[in-house]
Parts: C-alpha cells; structure tokens; sequence
C-alpha cells in the first residue's frame, strides 16, 4: 500500500481541475471528503455540478480521483 502525501491548502494548490480527497477541519472535528476543485476560482465544491462551496478544506491529496467508465464488451 502506498502512503500518499498531503498538501496544505491554501499554501499549494492542484494543478488542474477535478476530485480530489480533502481533509476538512469544521468545528475542530476533522474529517476527509471528496470535494471538486475549480481552478478558474481557485475554490472547492462539495459537487462539481450543483457548485455548492465547501469551507474548512485545509489540506488535500495531489492524486485526482478520475470518474469510473464503463467499458464496452
């Protein structure tokens, strides 16, 4: 199993835009999530569709979580 590195936001951000792992701090309860990051406002979304912003995000995965395709028989 591969260990993966957390970056700190806001400090670095992804690269390009699309789902990544965050670790969210609300409350002092933290948590990790799947949130959409939108690098033409530099901000995170709890559904890349809906555009529903998501706080707390203060660090995230460098590996994006690419959409599951199914592919033909």
């Amino acid at each position: 199993m591969k260990n993966f590195k957390w970056l700190d936001y806001p400090e670095n951000q992804p690269d390009q835009s699309g789902m990544y792992v965050v670790n969210r701090d609300v409350n002092n309860l933290v948590s990790n999530a799947l949130a959409y990051f939108d690098i033409g406002v530099n901000k995170w979304y709890v559904d890349p569709i809906e555009m529903v912003p998501l706080n707390g995000v203060n660090a995230f995965n460098k590996k994006r979580i690419l959409p599951y395709v199914k592919m033909p028989k």
